[in-house]
């Protein structure tokens, strides 16, 4: 079909990516304490900003939709127990 994937002259990219996983389907902080695979909350922030701002380039103006999934929901602990809603405020 012509024009497909394209709206309005430009394209359009879907990027899914994984920036920590554990072999449990469990919260967070209980993955990391069955497996012993902990991530510091300034380490998975660092993680999440170096990710957004990989595509945006200064010189130019970017629209940037951005979905972010956590385990468990945002009022879930995150790795280090912290909840996942204070930890990305």
């Amino acid at each position: 079909m012509e024009g497909e994937g394209d709206c309005l002259g430009s394209s359009r990219r879907l990027n899914c990516t994984t920036l920590c996983a554990w072999k449990e389907a469990v919260s967070p902080h209980l993955a990391v304490e069955r497996e012993a695979g902990g991530v510091e909350d300034e380490e998975l922030l660092g993680m999440v900003q170096s990710y957004l701002w990989k595509e945006v380039d200064d010189k130019e103006k970017v629209e940037l939709w951005t979905v972010i999934e956590t385990a468990g929901g945002v009022a879930s602990p995150g790795p280090s127990g912290t909840l996942q809603c204070d930890l990305y405020r």
